[in-house]
């Protein structure tokens, strides 16, 4: 299978986590890229049932019902650290830097590939597929207690963000605090543990 390609830019020496973030369906209005919604999955039965909606279709039929017209309506239902699948099982290099080069003085610039999981399985689908580039936080906002790297004061930074997140920061979604795995922070190959990572962290788009 082919690779999804992003290049990322960054100041100084990256030392960083980087998680594969994949969201069931997308917003269909633009949401604040800081505060993501926290929405529950929809239950068949008002929470007493297992069964939960991955996904919502509007039906259109023509006027000889002999064409059914499926459109998803999207939401942002939930959100999942994607980063195991990737690096762990069932895939090893799904997620990999494919290039690095130097920038204009004092950045560099990073090729970051990545290809789907799951090979000739593509009913698993996610939209809004995000790679969270993590480092360690030396800004910290007073008003919201977050924390994001700064270049201004010698952390490494990422200078082409598509916007900023708090989702599986290791503070707030530590191992062992969530649901599940999927729903919580995890170190992956390409992090080095600074020992304090942000709370607010930039995100690339990945785009198929």
């Amino acid at each position: 299978m082919l690779y999804t390609r992003i290049k990322v830019l960054f100041t100084a020496v990256p030392v960083f986590a980087f998680l594969m973030v994949c969201m069931m369906g997308c917003s269909g209005a633009e949401q604040s890229p800081v505060f993501s919604p926290d929405i529950p999955l929809a239950r068949d039965d008002a929470g007493n049932s297992s069964h939960q909606l991955w996904g919502y279709w509007m039906l259109s039929v023509n006027e000889d019902h002999t064409v059914v017209e499926a459109t998803p309506l999207r939401s942002v239902e939930s959100h999942f650290n994607i980063r195991t699948y990737l690096e762990d099982s069932p895939c090893i290099n799904c997620l990999r830097i494919a290039g690095v080069s130097p920038g204009t003085p004092g950045t560099i610039e990073v090729t970051i590939e990545l290809r789907h999981p799951f090979p000739g399985q593509d009913w698993f689908t996610g939209f809004d597929v995000r790679g969270i580039v993590m480092f360690k936080g030396g800004h910290e906002f007073p008003a919201s207690g977050l924390t994001a790297s700064d270049a201004t004061i010698g952390d490494a930074e990422l200078l082409n963000a598509d916007g900023f997140t708090r989702l599986f920061n290791p503070v707030e979604y530590a191992p062992g605090t969530k649901p599940g795995y999927l729903m919580e922070y995890s170190q992956g190959k390409l992090a080095n543990d600074t020992g304090v990572v942000s709370t607010l962290n930039p995100f690339r788009y990945f785009y198929t």
